[in-house]
């Protein structure tokens, strides 16, 4: 889980990229200022004057306490155990745990900011480039614009704006030293009319002007900056901005454009694409168990209204292995008549693990490497590449718009990776798949994957297998397999031209958990490696909730007998489960009167008995007994169900590896 808070502009928390609501009233600001101190504690007497400036009321205390419960109720709603309000003698500090790693813009803005400046002072002018694009991007208005303020968040509020105003100006410095005349006229037209105050702003305006061969311009930059200063301040622009205003006017070197184009402008020679962008996958022979869903799509997406400006997008989620992969490249083979230009497929990597995600705000520089083989494929290369991450992202949503390119991304972990890359024309489709459900993603024709159903399960084992009938052996195997073509596909392909002995043994070895996922294994494919990334994405909070879960066995369990083992009240137990429901290690059960359970699915299960306890060993069975034993809606206890009838229960959810080839 990343947690990710936003204070410059008004205040926005999202947890995993899911905007939250916020607390309320002065919550709020106890919860900024909390944030603004980083991990000191903030004294009572602190918060107390920064509340109530004036004079705080005779109810102050009981007030401020009613605010500090609110805030950690908020919290544990938000972050489950994630994130806790600290409080001793002398007041309170936010503490996270490890594994939920904290995104603050204000930290990323003020390190892009020091270290964009340092690089301007050292003549590093891409590095300064880079880090003051960044600054001022992630600047959205006033900070904590919705936050009730008392002297030291009003405070923080003009420091951070007055880093905003040094930030934008050694950026516009950056593009005038790289002559990017017409960037830096860009930037600095709206800011002036914000800052008319700013004189250093105003001479960089008139340079970025006369340097761009636009005299004219220079000139009534200047008349403009005359003005506002007189009118808005009583004051002559100073000696300095008067030099410049003659400069232009005598046309002098510093004043007008290049004669000769800088060395870092030349263009290198670009070959474009010999024909036709043609990068797709093969296409499968028979898409077992999938034509419903793979008509459905073709069907939505040919058939929808055009929205000018907006792409048409499908997404096909599931569980690692259930094959969303090889519906997707389907997919867009059927769709290959529809006229589209570029038939491309980038590989998005899949989860990582929950400690080295990166930062919310640095997902879409991470892309950069794909970004730059995708602008080699339409024949950008060279100088023509942009220096920023972020123009180089633009540059190719324009070559998808332009070569209505059809585009699958598969193994998306993140909507700042989807958004990035989807151009704005409706000419263009893109295909999405993901572990993730990705909620976030709106206005999209969505399909979410489950399981084989057993005839269908069959059939593509005995095919790929190249079996006439189906003997108990063989349909013990299939059981085992839990209807996941990836399964299925490792098995057949293992048995295929075989005798009928070892389709035995291997229904044998499938019956021995201890030996089952050893089984699952060919070549470079195996379910126990899949399954394991997607265990791994998740932090240590939800990790142990999966243990408890696996444990409760195929029966599941509700949320309320694990709020004791896990240390939550039952509504962050569920916003745990649901986070494993999210990434398709657990599924949930139609509600009842009973209420919703949760369980595990047999081959992550099976994964997670792998795994080295987090707890002492044996300690999740009788953790999940004790909840249920104290658990009022409890009928039975559950049961472990290790060796208890043929593995039919397997993951249940959408998958995304090409699979059934």
């Amino acid at each position: 889980m990343v947690l990710s808070v936003e204070l410059l502009g008004t205040m926005r928390v999202t947890v995993d990229g899911e905007l939250v609501v916020l607390p309320s009233g002065r919550q709020r600001s106890l919860l900024a200022l909390l944030l603004m101190d980083g991990k000191r504690m903030v004294s009572r007497d602190r918060v107390m004057a920064e509340l109530w400036p004036s004079a705080p009321p005779q109810s102050a205390a009981v007030n401020l306490r009613t605010y500090a419960w609110g805030l950690r109720s908020w919290l544990a709603r938000v972050t489950g155990a994630g994130g806790q309000l600290v409080r001793n003698g002398a007041g309170w500090a936010l503490r996270l745990v490890d594994e939920t790693p904290l995104a603050l813009d204000v930290v990323t803005f003020e390190r892009d900011v020091t270290a964009g400046l340092r690089a301007l002072n050292d003549g590093d002018l891409a590095s300064a480039t880079r880090h003051l694009h960044h600054a001022t991007q992630a600047y959205r208005g006033v900070p904590l614009l919705n936050v009730p303020q008392g002297p030291v968040l009003s405070g923080w509020s003009v420091l951070l704006h007055n880093r905003w105003v040094e930030a934008t100006e050694g950026y516009a410095e950056a593009l005038l030293r790289a002559e990017r005349f017409g960037a830096a006229r860009e930037l600095l037209q709206g800011f002036v009319g914000q800052h008319p105050g700013r004189e250093r702003a105003w001479g960089q305006l008139m340079t970025a002007c006369a340097r761009g061969g636009d005299t004219t311009g220079a000139v009534a930059t200047y008349r403009a900056a005359r003005t506002a200063l007189v009118e808005g301040f009583g004051m002559e622009p100073s000696a300095d901005l008067t030099a410049q205003y003659r400069a232009v006017l005598r046309r002098e070197p510093e004043m007008t454009p290049p004669q000769e184009p800088s060395a870092r402008h030349q263009r290198a020679p670009v070959v474009g694409p010999a024909g036709p962008l043609r990068q797709l996958p093969a296409d499968l022979p028979v898409l077992f168990g999938r034509e419903a869903e793979a008509r459905g799509l073709l069907d939505a997406l040919t058939h929808s209204p055009v929205v000018p400006g907006r792409c048409r997008v499908a997404v096909v989620v599931g569980p690692a292995g259930v094959g969303k992969t090889a519906l997707a490249i389907h997919l867009a083979h059927l769709l290959r008549p529809a006229g589209h230009g570029a038939h491309l497929f980038v590989d998005l990597g899949g989860p990582v693990p929950a400690s080295s995600r990166p930062p919310q705000d640095a997902v879409a520089d991470a892309l950069d490497p794909v970004v730059i083989r995708l602008l080699h494929a339409f024949g950008v290369a060279g100088e023509r590449l942009p220096a920023l991450p972020a123009d180089r992202h633009a540059l190719l949503r324009g070559c998808l718009a332009e070569s209505r390119a059809l585009l699958v991304l598969d193994d998306a972990t993140d909507l700042a990776q989807i958004r990035a890359l989807l151009p704005g024309d409706a000419a263009c489709t893109v295909i999405v798949t993901s572990r993730h459900r990705l909620a976030g993603l709106t206005d999209v024709h969505r399909v979410d994957l489950g399981p084989l159903d057993p005839v269908a399960a069959e059939l593509m084992f005995r095919t790929r297998a190249g079996l006439i009938d189906a003997d108990e052996s063989t349909r013990s195997v299939v059981a085992s397999c839990a209807g996941l073509p990836l399964a299925l596909l490792i098995t057949a392909s293992r048995l295929a031209g075989r005798p009928p002995v070892m389709i035995r043994r291997l229904a044998l070895a499938l019956r021995d958990e201890h030996t089952h996922l050893d089984e699952l294994v060919l070549d470079d494919l195996s379910v126990r490696a899949r399954v394991a990334v997607s265990y791994r994405a998740v932090g240590a909070l939800e990790r142990r909730a999966l243990h408890l879960v696996s444990a409760a066995g195929p029966a599941g369990i509700p949320a309320g007998p694990l709020a004791g083992p896990l240390g939550l009240a039952e509504i962050g137990v569920e916003l745990v489960l649901e986070q494993l429901a999210d990434a398709h290690l657990v599924t949930m059960t139609e509600p009842t009167s009973q209420g919703v359970r949760y369980r595990a699915p047999e081959l992550v299960r099976l994964l997670v008995a792998e795994q080295p306890d987090i707890d002492k060993p044996g300690q999740h069975q009788r953790a999940v007994s004790t909840g249920f034993d104290s658990y009022p809606g409890r009928r039975t206890a559950p049961t472990s169900g290790r060796n208890q009838g043929p593995r039919s229960d397997a993951i249940g959810a959408p998958g995304d590896e090409h699979l059934q080839t």
